[in-house]
C-alpha cells in the first residue's frame, strides 16, 4: 500500500488517508442495514414487557424480548424480506412478513390473548 505524505508547515507527515478510507468504506457497508422496532400491546392498547420478538429469513436474524414499555429494537437488518414473530404466553403468536429496505423499520404489534 503506498504512503502518502503532506507537508504541513515545513514538515513531512504521514496522513491518516489509508485509515480515513477504511472507515469511509465500513461506513459505506453499513449504512444499507436498518433498524426494526416498535411497540408491542394488548388489545386494550397498554405494552406488553416480555414479549419474545424473532425476525427471520431461511434462519433467525434477531431476537429481542421487550422491556417494560413494550419497546423492541432489532438493528444491523440487512435489505429484504423477513417474518416478524412476537409471542408470549397466554396470547395468540404474531406472524407477520416486513420488509426491509435499507431504511429504519418501525412494526406496530397488538398481541390478542389466546382463549
Amino acid at each position: 500500500m503506498p504512503t502518502y505524505l503532506v507537508i504541513v508547515t515545513g514538515r513531512r507527515m504521514p496522513t491518516m488517508l489509508p485509515i480515513a478510507t477504511a472507515v469511509f468504506c465500513l461506513l459505506g457497508l453499513t449504512q444499507d442495514q436498518s433498524v426494526v422496532s416498535g411497540v408491542v400491546r394488548d388489545e386494550s392498547g397498554q405494552p406488553l414487557p416480555g414479549v419474545t420478538v424473532t425476525l427471520s429469513a431461511d434462519q433467525p436474524v434477531g431476537r429481542v424480548v421487550t422491556g417494560e414499555n413494550g419497546t423492541y429494537r432489532l438493528p444491523g437488518v440487512p435489505p429484504g424480506p423477513y417474518e416478524l414473530r412476537a409471542s408470549l404466553q397466554g396470547f395468540l403468536v404474531d406472524a407477520r412478513q416486513v420488509n426491509v429496505s435499507g431504511h429504519d423499520t418501525t412494526v406496530e404489534i397488538t398481541l390478542r390473548i389466546d382463549t
